[in-house]
């Protein structure tokens, strides 16, 4: 078939190329130095954070080292089936390597493969753990700082927004509140015994 030729061709040069965009933010995140958004986000079922993006490379590199190595085998035709034999082995690798991910999103462990400037944060299981733990003692739920934020005018199109690393609370003020900055508030407490007692408003160029 004709169109095997060149699809291969694109498969042999895009994998490569994704590879190098996904772990190129890896030293910097390791040394504890990245800022600003990761090359791989949330999706359904497999969550990132900084803390777990190395092991959710794994699967993905695994994923992309498929699709290389069936290029190479489409580009090569009838001549050898080895690289359509380590294809369908790196495919293999994606199911383990996702359960790895998601163990390391769970309990932040192994250490090894969380960068060191995160392995002191907790999984999403003893998170709940400790949110159940604080909630029967009548205590917010962390102690991560929440930032109240006003984007217009004063009192209208608030937000308060948690910014500890890897949580995404967030509230909005009820749409009844009198005092939208006081329902945002108090919707924080519940979250979190951290909040800044100033408004933020940023600037249209921050």
């Amino acid at each position: 078939m004709w169109w095997r030729i060149p699809l291969g061709f694109l498969a042999v040069v895009g994998a490569p190329v994704y590879l190098w965009h996904v772990w190129r933010v890896v030293p910097a995140l390791w040394r504890g130095e990245h800022e600003g958004s990761l090359p791989v986000g949330h999706v359904r079922m497999y969550d990132v954070f900084p803390r777990s993006y190395v092991t959710a490379l794994l699967p993905l590199s695994a994923f992309a080292g498929f699709v290389l190595l069936l290029g190479v085998q489409f580009v090569v035709g009838a001549l050898t089936i080895a690289p359509a034999k380590g294809a369908f082995l790196l495919m293999g690798l994606t199911a383990p390597l996702t359960v790895l991910h998601w163990v390391v999103n769970a309990y932040n462990r192994p250490r090894a493969l969380v960068p060191p400037a995160f392995r002191d944060q907790l999984g999403w299981v003893d998170v709940r753990r400790r949110r159940r733990s604080n909630r029967r003692a009548g205590r917010p739920d962390t102690d991560h700082l929440v930032e109240i934020l006003d984007f217009g005018s004063p009192g209208t199109e608030s937000v308060a927004i948690c910014t500890e690393a890897g949580c995404r609370w967030r509230a909005v003020p009820d749409r009844r509140a009198h005092v939208p900055e006081l329902s945002l508030r108090n919707k924080a407490t519940r979250h979190s015994s951290r909040i800044t007692v100033d408004t933020i408003r940023p600037t249209a160029d921050v």
